[in-house]
């Protein structure tokens, strides 16, 4: 069973890449980030912080919650699904 892990970041790199790695013991669990916060700084920590098998994407501009999610989910196919809050372990 796979299960896909969106994490939607928006100025809290430091959560979501706490958040990524507590889900990094479970291998059935694609974790897929998306990058709201539109900042470089941001960018960067996600980039050095989250666990390598992460997939970060980063829109443009700040796409909201729901459409940064669906960004993510239109490249899976998991059975399962999880929106995680970047504060969530």
């Amino acid at each position: 069973m796979m299960c896909q892990a969106i994490l939607v970041n928006y100025h809290g790199a430091a959560l979501t890449c706490g958040a990524a790695h507590s889900l990094g013991a479970h291998p059935e669990v694609r974790i897929d980030v998306v990058d709201n916060s539109t900042s470089a700084a941001e960018q960067a920590l996600l980039r050095t912080g989250l666990p390598s098998h992460a997939n970060l994407r980063v829109p443009e501009k700040n796409i909201g919650f729901g459409r940064a999610c669906n960004l993510a989910f239109e490249s899976d196919n998991s059975e399962f699904v999880l929106l995680l809050n970047p504060d969530a372990r």
